[in-house]
């Protein structure tokens, strides 16, 4: 696996981390594959405590996602990309530049012109 996660290796990053394959699941219409690290680190009391970190990547579209930081101490934070939509960048661009070239092609009343005498 790895992919989805910061390591890139899919394996532990130290004696103290885990890595589990999540499996694939689809989100906002696009699949994607999960990964949770877990790293167990003490607290200030000298207590173990687990923090994870879940990612779920789409190959498709070669961005995490979904990210998930979990830590008993702070809390949990999750990132999600969301109203993913499919439309054709270049065709929205295309008719970008083509509404400029109209307007560009328009006489505008407002611009000053010179008339020199001819030569």
């Amino acid at each position: 696996m790895g992919f989805g996660s910061p390591s890139g290796t899919g394996l532990p990053q130290n004696d103290f981390s885990s890595e589990e394959d999540l499996g694939s699941k689809e989100i906002e219409g696009v699949l994607a594959r999960g990964v949770r690290e877990t790293q167990a680190v003490s607290d200030e009391t000298g207590r173990e405590i687990k923090i994870s970190d879940e990612y779920w990547y789409s190959d498709e579209l070669r961005i995490n996602l979904v990210m998930k930081h979990s830590d008993p101490r702070t809390g949990t934070t999750t990132l999600r990309v969301t109203q993913i939509t499919r439309e054709n960048p270049i065709r929205r661009c295309s008719i970008f530049q083509k509404d400029i070239r109209g307007q560009s092609n328009k006489p505008n009343p407002n611009r000053l012109t010179s008339s020199l005498p001819a030569n």
